[in-house]
């Protein structure tokens, strides 16, 4: 006599879960908590690049509008007469959209940007400008530059090799030169020509 087992089929088991860990928790929680520190101080320089770079930017389109009006007005850059550096750009406001964005640095905390051109004042400047100059002269001097360097009545002459004293970029100043290109600095050029072209600084 033969006897016959019968197997009744059963369902597959679920893999059982595993449970983590209180050492493996404060684990990851330590990684995440490294990792957020990394990200927290690599911040501020990433946003300080980018401030900078629209500064430079700023001074560029500016640049151009100075340019615009040379070219208008037998190649000289503006010149208003006054030691207030709102109105030598005023007078180049024709050639650009939003003049008093373009004289506001996105890194100048201590000054507030111009609600409209009407309202703008040399509180709302954040460069300085060089004045008597011309757009034959040569193009590797600054004709505007990041302010927190001279004082009124300077000359180029006077701020060769100057650093900022007060800057708003990490390590100098943005420099707009005659020809149109911005430059990072960390000290003034030396000019190579009009050397007592005077400067105003807002």
């Amino acid at each position: 006599m033969s006897l016959r087992f019968s197997h009744s089929p059963q369902a597959p088991t679920a893999p059982s879960a595993r449970a983590f860990t209180t050492l493996e928790i404060m684990v990851a929680m330590a990684i995440l908590a490294t990792l957020s520190l990394l990200l927290l101080a690599a911040a501020p320089r990433g946003l300080e690049k980018v401030r900078t770079a629209a500064c430079a930017n700023r001074l560029r389109e500016l640049g151009i509008a100075l340019v615009l009006y040379s070219s208008e007005h037998t190649g000289n850059f503006p010149d208003a007469g006054t030691t207030e550096v709102s109105d030598h750009v005023k007078l180049a406001s024709n050639y650009v959209q939003k003049l008093e964005v373009m004289v506001h640095c996105p890194s100048d905390f201590s000054r507030s940007q111009a609600a409209d051109l009407a309202t703008m004042t040399d509180a709302n400047v954040s460069y300085g400008y060089v004045t008597h100059l011309n757009n034959r002269d040569s193009m590797l001097l600054p004709i505007a530059f990041d302010r927190g360097i001279g004082v009124d009545g300077d000359t180029l002459s006077a701020l060769s090799g100057q650093g900022w004293t007060f800057p708003l970029h990490h390590g100098g100043g943005n420099l707009l030169l005659n020809g149109g290109e911005v430059r990072f600095a960390a000290s003034f050029p030396n000019p190579v020509e009009a050397e007592n072209s005077p400067v105003v600084v807002p």
